[in-house]
């Protein structure tokens, strides 16, 4: 994101590094993790911590976007942001359509008709719910940048904060004719995400202090430990993600941890022209990450496997190459990008 007059945020950028890593860590470790598997002793349940924190990886990445988005003096425009998401959305899905009905081809499986190609491409590949609510995001930007003062950033926090983190849990175990009547009120159930665009903005406004500081790493700490009580304590992995309302809390106790710790650790830290450039490819890597997982899941995994009986270093290891390869891949693309605006640029001059 470009900040021209405004001062760059080198706290975001490794919030922002750090996010992608752990999507990554995310999506490889969910090929060595099973829903049902029963998880009611410490013995090899590595990658099921890993794919169990590694989940408030997303909440960050929209915190750091609400950080940047809702800053006093930045200035929207809804045109380019709108038409890089769309167009990278258009061209990725079509990609990621075309290599499945390659990968399809290789192992023998039926191959998409057109009409499935068709849907296939507009819904996108799983991890593409992102984009989407990007997109959906910029279109409220508009009203949401109305949010910047701290008095209406905080009614808005605290008005998403007891429709998500205490009507929603509670919900199910109200009378339907309640549940009716407050649904009225409320409109919609707004999303979680939307709660933390805001809270990295809000966030971004509390003072640093040591104190706060200290907090921040219990409150992580915290969130840690309600992670595992529902990892060892519910029959299977699935179950322990659905445990309502404990995954939310802990969730938003590690994340707004996270923010703050980072906040106040690098408060004075400047980051370097690499850092920041690598923070620039995030999105190209989030979007790229996935095409590369799909190549090691049907290329390597299976003969890797075979030779490595250690899940955990398997994730780990791998999770570096996906993370390198597709920073590769986000490298050329923004080599592209500079070139087609290097040549817009010096026709527009003539």
């Amino acid at each position: 994101m470009s900040t021209n007059t405004l001062d760059r945020l080198s706290f975001i950028d490794i919030l922002k590094i750090g996010a992608t890593f752990a999507i990554v860590l995310l999506h490889v470790s969910a090929l060595y993790v099973r829903m049902d598997a029963q998880l009611l002793n410490p013995s090899g349940t590595l990658p099921y911590i890993i794919n169990s924190l590694t989940r408030v990886a997303l909440p960050l990445f929209m915190m750091a976007t609400g950080t940047l988005l809702l800053r006093d003096r930045y200035r929207f425009n809804l045109k380019n942001k709108f038409t890089f998401i769309a167009k990278t959305y258009i061209f990725w899905s079509a990609l990621y359509i075309c290599a499945d009905q390659v990968l399809r081809l290789y192992v023998g499986d039926e191959l998409l008709s057109p009409a499935e190609m068709i849907v296939g491409w507009i819904r996108g590949p799983y991890h593409f719910w992102y984009l989407q609510m990007l997109l959906g995001f910029y279109l409220l930007m508009p009203l949401l940048a109305r949010l910047k003062g701290l008095q209406t950033l905080s009614y808005a926090m605290l008005l998403l904060f007891v429709i998500t983190y205490i009507y929603n849990p509670l919900a199910p175990h109200l009378p339907v004719c309640v549940q009716s009547f407050i649904g009225q009120i409320i409109l919609t159930t707004p999303s979680a995400m939307l709660f933390y665009f805001l809270l990295g903005a809000w966030l971004y406004r509390v003072p640093h202090r040591r104190k706060l500081a200290i907090g921040s790493a219990i409150s992580i700490l915290v969130g840690i430990g309600i992670r595992l009580y529902q990892l060892f304590s519910t029959p299977t992995y699935l179950d322990s993600s659905l445990f309502q309302p404990l995954n939310s809390y802990s969730e938003l106790l590690i994340t707004a941890g996270i923010y703050y710790l980072l906040a106040y650790l690098f408060r004075n830290y400047q980051a370097s022209e690499k850092i920041q450039y690598l923070s620039k490819c995030t999105l190209r890597i989030y979007v790229v990450s996935a095409l590369v997982i799909y190549g090691y899941q049907v290329f390597i995994q299976p003969s890797w496997d075979s030779l490595v009986s250690w899940p955990t270093l398997s994730i780990v290891l791998w999770s570096i190459v996906v993370f390198l390869c597709s920073w590769l891949i986000a490298h050329v693309l923004m080599r592209k990008d500079h070139a087609l605006q290097a040549r817009r640029t010096k026709r527009t001059s003539r």
